[in-house]
């Protein structure tokens, strides 16, 4: 089948069983130790039986897709578009793809605001841009 079932690190909010469709994308190997987004505001879910307690971000230009990546922050560390305000509130993988972010450039935006934290800029590289972020 085409799901991972991962058991992810993030540091002072503790470890989290993630699924995600990558296996036609990347290897195993691929992804141990990889440094990426992930969504941790989104309710959990069952996907083929498996509790999935976050989302791993990817850009997806329908040819390649991109992990999000933030060099330079600490495992656990929250992003949100500059100017926004974080939120404790859990979202539906639904109501997530209705916020419509989107790749520009190396960069990702909500409503023309570039995802951050702490002046830290989320990247993402050999992305279209306006490509969705899911």
């Amino acid at each position: 089948d085409s799901l991972y079932v991962m058991s992810v690190d993030f540091g002072p909010r503790g470890r989290k069983q993630v699924v995600a469709g990558l296996r036609k994308d990347r290897t195993v190997e691929q992804l141990l130790g990889l440094e990426a987004v992930f969504c941790l505001s989104l309710k959990p879910a069952k996907l083929r039986g498996e509790m999935s307690e976050a989302m791993v971000m990817i850009a997806d230009d329908k040819t390649v897709i991109s992990f999000l990546g933030a060099p330079g922050l600490k495992v656990g560390d929250g992003v949100i578009p500059k100017g926004f305000v974080l939120s404790t509130a859990l979202i539906t993988y639904d109501e997530f793809k209705k916020k419509g972010l989107v790749t520009s450039g190396d960069t990702v935006v909500f409503e023309g605001a570039v995802l951050e934290s702490n002046g830290v800029v989320v990247r993402v590289e050999g992305i279209k841009s306006g490509s969705p972020i899911l």
